[in-house]
């Protein structure tokens, strides 16, 4: 079996749907940012906010990409 099939066979994929959440994304991001578990595809759809939401999302999106297996926004 080869490398990347041994890591898709481990490969957890969570999607998180957000709309509006400043107030609550950088703890969320925080807590995600530090599971131990680095197998995993995290997908985040921004369902039109008009808050911050996707500046707080980008910001963020280098130290996820370097963690995990993808980070999808």
């Amino acid at each position: 079996m080869g490398i990347s099939r041994m890591l898709e066979k481990n490969l957890a994929t969570i999607i998180i749907p957000i709309y509006n959440g400043e107030r609550y994304l950088p703890r969320f991001l925080d807590s995600l940012y530090k599971q131990t578990y680095n197998q995993l595809q995290i997908i985040l759809v921004n369902d039109g906010s008009s808050d911050q939401t996707d500046a707080i999302i980008k910001r963020n999106q280098k130290r996820f990409e370097d963690k995990f297996f993808s980070f999808e926004y």
